[in-house]
């Protein structure tokens, strides 16, 4: 059990360490949407190679479509707008940080759930 839950840590503090990685670049690079959204897919595919499983992908395409379009009908209505917007009102790289938040909070969760 206790070398399970070293695992477990490991995972959840790699994963934590790439998601904020990149949300700190998506902060500070925001103006170049075609930077931010190729950082972010590199990321992407690194969390798939070592952490994501196939529930994890299935999270991560429903909440980058439904973030997505929720974001953009929040727009449309005039709730919000981004300063740099490239696709329908959002960032490019938006739909990407909606998949991944959904993943990292659904990881965290379950490792919550699991240690205590």
């Amino acid at each position: 059990m206790v070398k399970n839950k070293i695992i477990i840590e490991r995972k959840v503090f790699w994963m934590s360490i790439v998601y904020l990685i990149g949300i700190t670049l998506a902060y500070n690079l925001w103006r170049n949407n075609l930077l931010v959204v190729s950082i972010l897919a590199l990321l992407w595919a690194i969390n798939i190679k070592y952490w994501h499983t196939r529930s994890d992908n299935t999270l991560f395409v429903l909440a980058f479509f439904g973030g997505s379009l929720a974001e953009i009908n929040a727009i449309q209505l005039g709730i919000w707008s981004y300063a740099n917007p490239s696709f329908l009102g959002i960032p490019l790289w938006l739909p990407l940080v909606w998949g991944e938040t959904a993943v990292v909070g659904k990881r965290f969760a379950d490792v919550l759930n699991q240690l205590y």
